[in-house]
């Protein structure tokens, strides 16, 4: 079976929670200070992450398309906010693919 985890990170040395979630209007769904130690290790920059969830209780989807849609659903009422963001940030969408077994996973299909 596949899984995939589909989220935006904003990562920069300025960053705080609440501010860039008011700029947006939703609360992240995880923050990380510069200077927390995680793993071992001291972030250099603060990362502000919103994921796509098929539902509340569920962070996976079955589909990685239909994770992305949503994910760029959510963020085109926003985007002139992100577009702000990136002058002084680092701005990507992260997709995880998990899997149970060997073989399979996402393709992308091309129209001619």
């Amino acid at each position: 079976m596949h899984k995939y985890l589909v989220e935006t990170r904003i990562i920069g040395d300025w960053i705080e929670e609440e501010e860039v979630s008011r700029h947006f209007g939703f609360e992240a769904s995880q923050f990380s200070r510069k200077g927390e130690v995680q793993l071992q290790e001291v972030l250099l920059r603060s990362v502000w992450q919103l994921d796509s969830r098929p539902s509340k209780d569920c962070l996976e989807w079955l589909s990685l398309e239909e994770g992305l849609i949503r994910l760029i659903e959510k963020l085109m009422p926003v985007k002139r906010a992100l577009d702000e963001l990136q002058t002084s940030s680092d701005v990507s969408i992260v997709c995880g693919h998990f899997t149970s077994s060997f073989g399979g996973g996402p393709t992308f299909v091309t129209s001619a």
